[in-house]
């Protein structure tokens, strides 16, 4: 995790979940910056029934509609796809899947056509 991640992060109030991972082992935790001004942050946890994607939004996303998913490898499989409208600082989607090897977590700005991307964990 790069230092703006980690600074936009935490200034968003995700000190407790942030967890940056030797790149030799499974990661149980990925992030990577999003939004226009690099105010926010995605990321993917590993949870025990699933995988649990966070967009951190800061006021470079705030009101825009965004659409999530979860993507993985193994058979291409694609989780997810509804939009939300960005109206608070913490939105989360859990996906409740079985382990699905390398996955990552998507969030789509539909306001503004762009689309960022968490680095792939392994569960």
């Amino acid at each position: 995790m790069n230092d703006t991640t980690r600074r936009t992060a935490l200034s968003l109030g995700a000190l407790a979940t942030l967890v940056a991972a030797p790149t030799a082992q499974a990661a149980d935790t990925m992030c990577a910056t999003a939004g226009y001004l690099e105010e926010s942050a995605v990321c993917i946890y590993d949870k025990p029934n699933g995988y649990q994607g966070v967009l951190y939004a800061g006021d470079d996303m705030r009101e825009h509609r965004v659409e999530f998913a979860l993507l993985c490898r193994r058979d291409d499989r694609v989780y997810g796809g509804t939009s939300y409208k960005v109206t608070t600082k913490v939105l989360d989607w859990t996906f409740a899947v079985p382990r699905q090897g390398y996955c990552s977590f998507q969030v789509k700005d539909l306001t503004r056509g762009k689309t960022w991307r968490t680095p792939s964990i392994h569960r």
